[in-house]
C-alpha cells in the first residue's frame, strides 16, 4: 500500500481513497437496484465520478514516472557537461515538480545528487538529511553520508575558496569518503582544484584506485 502512493501528495491520496470508497458504495447501491428490479440507468452515471476521482491520481504517477527518466536525463547530462545551461534549467523545473513528492531514500539520494551537480550544496545537505531520516537502508546510508560528506566540502570551498590552499586538511576530508569514485563523478577536479598550481590525481582505494595523492605541476 505504501509503494502505491509513494509518487502522490496528500490531495491526491484523500482523492483516490474517496474515489473507491465512493466506488464501492454505489456497488452496494447497484446489487440493491438489481435484487428489488429498478432501473440502473440513473445511477450508472453517478459511477463516472469515482472513476475519475481514481483515475486523475493514477496519471499523475504515471507522468511523475515520466519525470524522473527526463530527471536522470538531465542530471547524466550534467555529469559529462557541468556548463550545460538547458540542462541546468530543465534540472531545477523537475526539481520543483518532484520535490514535494520526493519522500523514498531514493528520491532524496536523487535530489541530493542533482543539487550538487548545480553546485547548490545547502540545498543538497539538506536534501541528504532528509534521505538519513527516511528509511534508508545500510547500503543507502553509506552513499548518503558520502553525498553530504561532498557537499559540505563544495558548501566550504564555495564560501570560503582559500581552503583549496590547504591541501593536508582537504586530503583528510576526501579519505573519508567510503566512495571515492564520487569526486570523479561530480568532477571534482576540474571545478575546484587550480590546474596551474595543484591538482588531485587520484583518490584512495577502489580496488585499482589508491590513496589520495596531491601533485604539483
Amino acid at each position: 500500500m505504501e509503494k502505491l502512493f509513494d509518487n502522490l501528495i496528500l490531495h491526491e491520496i484523500v482523492l483516490l481513497l474517496l474515489g473507491v470508497f465512493l466506488f464501492m458504495i454505489l456497488c452496494g447501491i447497484l446489487v440493491f437496484y438489481v435484487i428489488k428490479k429498478q432501473k440502473i440507468k440513473k445511477l450508472m452515471l453517478f459511477f463516472m465520478i469515482p472513476i475519475i476521482m481514481i483515475g486523475y491520481p493514477s496519471i499523475q504517477e504515471i507522468k511523475i514516472g515520466k519525470d524522473w527518466i527526463s530527471f536522470e536525463k538531465y542530471k547524466q547530462e550534467l555529469v559529462k557537461d557541468p556548463n550545460n545551461e538547458e540542462a541546468k534549467e530543465e534540472l531545477l523545473a523537475l526539481i520543483n515538480k518532484l520535490g514535494p513528492r520526493a519522500k523514498a531514500s531514493e528520491d532524496c539520494i536523487e535530489l541530493t545528487e542533482a543539487f550538487i551537480l548545480l553546485d547548490k550544496p545547502e540545498k543538497a545537505i539538506k536534501w541528504a538529511d532528509k534521505a538519513i531520516e527516511s528509511k534508508s537502508t545500510s547500503q543507502d546510508l553509506v552513499l548518503i553520508n558520502d553525498l553530504k560528506l561532498y557537499a559540505t566540502i563544495q558548501k566550504d570551498i564555495k564560501d570560503n575558496p582559500s581552503i583549496l590552499k590547504d591541501t593536508m586538511v582537504l586530503i583528510n576530508r576526501i579519505n573519508k569518503l567510503k566512495d571515492p569514485t564520487i569526486m570523479v563523478k561530480f568532477d571534482f577536479n576540474n571545478k575546484y582544484i587550480n590546474t596551474n598550481t595543484r591538482k588531485i590525481e587520484s583518490f584512495k582505494n577502489l580496488d585499482a584506485i589508491k590513496n589520495v595523492e596531491l601533485i604539483n605541476n
